[in-house]
Protein backbone atom coordinates (compact mmCIF):
# COMPACT_ATOMS: atom_id res chain seq x y z
CA UNK A 1 0.00 0.00 0.00
CA UNK A 2 2.84 2.39 0.82
CA UNK A 3 4.41 1.68 -2.56
CA UNK A 4 1.21 2.67 -4.34
CA UNK A 5 1.00 5.95 -2.43
CA UNK A 6 4.65 6.73 -3.10
CA UNK A 7 4.30 6.02 -6.82
CA UNK A 8 1.16 8.15 -6.94
CA UNK A 9 3.00 11.10 -5.42
CA UNK A 10 5.92 10.58 -7.82
CA UNK A 11 3.43 10.62 -10.68
CA UNK A 12 1.86 13.83 -9.39
CA UNK A 13 5.33 15.37 -9.06
CA UNK A 14 6.24 14.29 -12.59
CA UNK A 15 3.06 15.81 -14.02
CA UNK A 16 3.68 19.03 -12.07
CA UNK A 17 7.26 19.10 -13.38
CA UNK A 18 5.92 18.66 -16.89
CA UNK A 19 3.60 21.62 -16.39
CA UNK A 20 6.50 23.77 -15.14
CA UNK A 21 8.68 22.76 -18.09
CA UNK A 22 5.79 23.53 -20.45
CA UNK A 23 5.54 27.01 -18.94
CA UNK A 24 9.30 27.50 -19.34
CA UNK A 25 9.07 26.28 -22.94
CA UNK A 26 6.31 28.78 -23.71
CA UNK A 27 8.38 31.60 -22.19
CA UNK A 28 11.46 30.56 -24.20
CA UNK A 29 9.53 30.66 -27.49
CA UNK A 30 10.31 34.38 -27.71
CA UNK A 31 13.99 33.46 -27.92
CA UNK A 32 13.48 30.69 -30.54
CA UNK A 33 12.56 28.09 -27.91
CA UNK A 34 14.55 25.24 -26.48
CA UNK A 35 13.72 21.83 -27.91
CA UNK A 36 15.21 20.09 -24.85
CA UNK A 37 12.42 21.54 -22.73
CA UNK A 38 9.89 19.98 -25.07
CA UNK A 39 11.67 16.63 -24.77
CA UNK A 40 11.63 16.95 -20.98
CA UNK A 41 7.91 17.73 -21.04
CA UNK A 42 7.18 14.58 -23.02
CA UNK A 43 9.34 12.45 -20.75
CA UNK A 44 7.79 13.76 -17.54
CA UNK A 45 4.22 13.46 -18.77
CA UNK A 46 4.96 9.99 -20.14
CA UNK A 47 6.41 8.96 -16.78
CA UNK A 48 3.38 10.36 -14.95
CA UNK A 49 0.92 8.52 -17.18
CA UNK A 50 2.90 5.28 -16.87
CA UNK A 51 3.02 5.54 -13.07
CA UNK A 52 -0.69 6.29 -12.79
CA UNK A 53 -1.58 3.31 -14.97
CA UNK A 54 0.91 1.07 -13.14
CA UNK A 55 -0.49 2.00 -9.74
CA UNK A 56 -4.08 1.36 -10.79
CA UNK A 57 -3.30 -2.01 -12.41
CA UNK A 58 -1.01 -3.38 -9.69
CA UNK A 59 -2.62 -5.87 -7.31
CA UNK A 60 -1.29 -6.71 -3.91
CA UNK A 61 -0.72 -10.32 -2.88
CA UNK A 62 -3.74 -10.24 -0.56
CA UNK A 63 -6.07 -9.18 -3.37
CA UNK A 64 -4.77 -11.91 -5.68
CA UNK A 65 -5.03 -14.57 -3.00
CA UNK A 66 -8.57 -13.53 -2.05
CA UNK A 67 -9.74 -14.01 -5.63
CA UNK A 68 -8.59 -17.62 -5.72
CA UNK A 69 -9.29 -18.56 -2.11
CA UNK A 70 -12.76 -20.05 -2.64
CA UNK A 71 -13.17 -23.21 -0.63
CA UNK A 72 -14.85 -26.44 -1.64
CA UNK A 73 -17.54 -25.96 1.01
CA UNK A 74 -18.35 -22.48 -0.27
CA UNK A 75 -18.55 -23.76 -3.84
CA UNK A 76 -20.88 -26.60 -2.82
CA UNK A 77 -23.07 -24.20 -0.83
CA UNK A 78 -23.25 -21.83 -3.80
CA UNK A 79 -24.12 -24.72 -6.14
CA UNK A 80 -26.85 -25.97 -3.76
CA UNK A 81 -28.39 -22.49 -3.53
CA UNK A 82 -28.43 -22.13 -7.31
CA UNK A 83 -29.93 -25.60 -7.73
CA UNK A 84 -32.68 -24.69 -5.25
CA UNK A 85 -33.47 -21.53 -7.22
CA UNK A 86 -33.65 -23.51 -10.47
CA UNK A 87 -36.02 -26.03 -8.91
CA UNK A 88 -38.25 -23.26 -7.56
CA UNK A 89 -38.31 -21.61 -10.98
CA UNK A 90 -39.30 -24.91 -12.63
CA UNK A 91 -42.22 -25.30 -10.17
CA UNK A 92 -43.37 -21.74 -10.81
CA UNK A 93 -43.05 -22.21 -14.56
CA UNK A 94 -45.09 -25.45 -14.44
CA UNK A 95 -47.80 -23.73 -12.38
CA UNK A 96 -47.90 -20.84 -14.83
CA UNK A 97 -48.24 -23.22 -17.78
CA UNK A 98 -51.07 -25.12 -16.04
CA UNK A 99 -52.90 -21.87 -15.31
CA UNK A 100 -52.55 -20.81 -18.94
CA UNK A 101 -54.00 -24.14 -20.07
CA UNK A 102 -56.91 -23.81 -17.63
CA UNK A 103 -57.51 -20.26 -18.79
CA UNK A 104 -57.49 -21.35 -22.43
CA UNK A 105 -59.84 -24.25 -21.63
CA UNK A 106 -62.17 -21.91 -19.76
CA UNK A 107 -62.14 -19.43 -22.63
CA UNK A 108 -62.93 -22.14 -25.16
CA UNK A 109 -65.71 -23.54 -22.93
CA UNK A 110 -67.30 -20.09 -22.58
CA UNK A 111 -67.05 -19.60 -26.35
CA UNK A 112 -68.81 -22.94 -26.89
CA UNK A 113 -71.67 -22.00 -24.54
CA UNK A 114 -72.10 -18.59 -26.17
CA UNK A 115 -72.57 -20.11 -29.66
Amino acid sequence: MGKKILLTFVGIGASFGGIVLFYLFLISLNDHGNILLLLGILLLFGLAVYLFIYVTKEKSNNEVMSIYSITKEAAEKNFAAKTKLVNEYEKIDDSRNKLKMLEAAGASASDATNK
